[in-house]
């Protein structure tokens, strides 16, 4: 089979993951349970298949686009909530981590797949080492936003309401990029920022009309009542953010070594360059705070969201608005 057919069949996987898992919520059945977590782990066998015939078709790493990188991110939420599914064994996160795994995938479907040659700059075993060791600290970070989502649900009221809105925006606003990129009509929203400041405001308009039919649907079943305790929640945020940021810094690095033999010079403030360290902050004031002042609860979790939305900035929004080394707008 070559990898398109692996592809589909991790579409199959994760999607029938996603709805099982959400029928585990109100069917309190072990054999429910076990049957989504079997569904999540096949289609991660398939993904990593995908990822491996893709290699083996195009003779070189497939992390050099962004087809590929979605493709890599899809791969890692799943192995990183499966790794942490054996410690915690947290229902509720499988519905979120399945859905982030089958979105990340589905946006591939508005891409470009074919791989072309590697330009020079690209063909460097620490590209490879650099883009997978960010993949990986994006899908922890995923992980932590997700148990943030689930911890502010629980909490309902206002913060249910913030959660679902974080929630519309991460997923309309790369579909937004995504969608206007494969109609050639992404290159009129990079010409200025007066254009990027609308797509933000669109990005924003479209998620609150969501919102309110989410929110009703969140609270009609109840859906805080299935969520676990607060400080389980707390914990795996903390947990996966401190999994993660040593990725983020090892890929940083790698990165700086790439860059200095691509392009004689490890660090220049690309507008990739800038976002990776504004996200490296934001990590690095929440883990601090964390291990000095204890810091958790509500404020901790929101600022955890936000790191995230930074995290979709710096991988999306940044490679397409923003013109630098990393763009991919034309």
């Amino acid at each position: 089979m070559d990898s398109n057919t692996f592809i589909n069949l991790t579409f199959a996987g994760y999607f029938l993951a996603s709805i099982v898992y959400s029928i585990s919520l109100f069917v309190n059945k072990r054999q429910v349970y076990i049957s989504a977590v079997t569904l999540y782990i096949l289609g991660f066998v398939f993904n990593t298949c995908a990822i491996i015939g893709r290699w083996s078709e195009g003779t070189r790493p497939p992390f050099s686009n962004m087809y590929e990188s979605l493709l890599l991110l899809a791969w890692a939420i799943a192995l990183v909530y499966l790794g942490i599914n054996l410690i915690y064994r947290i229902k509720p996160l499988g519905v979120f981590a399945a859905f982030a795994s089958l979105i990340s995938l589905g946006y591939t479907s508005l891409l470009d797949s074919s791989m072309e040659p590697l330009m020079p700059a690209l063909q460097s075993n620490w590209l490879t080492i650099h883009v997978v060791a960010l993949f990986i600290s994006y899908a922890a970070f995923a992980v932590s936003y997700v148990a943030a989502v689930a911890y502010l649900i629980k909490r309902k009221g206002m913060d249910m309401g913030l959660a679902i809105y974080s929630i519309c925006l991460a997923v309309v606003g790369p579909t937004l990029i995504f969608g206007l990129a494969r109609g050639g009509l992404l290159g009129r929203f990079t010409q200025s920022t007066g254009w990027v400041i609308l797509l933000g405001l669109i990005d924003m308009a479209i998620s609150l009309i969501l919102w309110v039919p989410l929110y009703f649907v969140t609270k009609a079943f109840k859906i805080e009542s299935h969520m676990p305790e607060e400080s389980l929640l707390d914990s795996v945020v903390y947990k996966s953010i401190a999994f993660g940021f040593p990725f983020l810094v090892f890929g940083i690095i790698a990165g700086a070594v790439w860059a200095n033999k691509a392009w004689g010079r490890y660090w220049g403030w690309d507008p990739k360059e800038t976002w990776s360290f504004i996200t490296l902050l934001v990590y690095a004031i929440y883990l601090h705070l964390r291990y000095l002042k204890g810091w958790k609860g509500r404020s901790a979790n929101l600022f955890s969201i936000v790191g995230f939305l930074v995290v979709i900035i710096t991988f999306i929004g940044v490679n397409y608005i923003i013109s630098g080394l990393h763009s991919y707008a034309e």
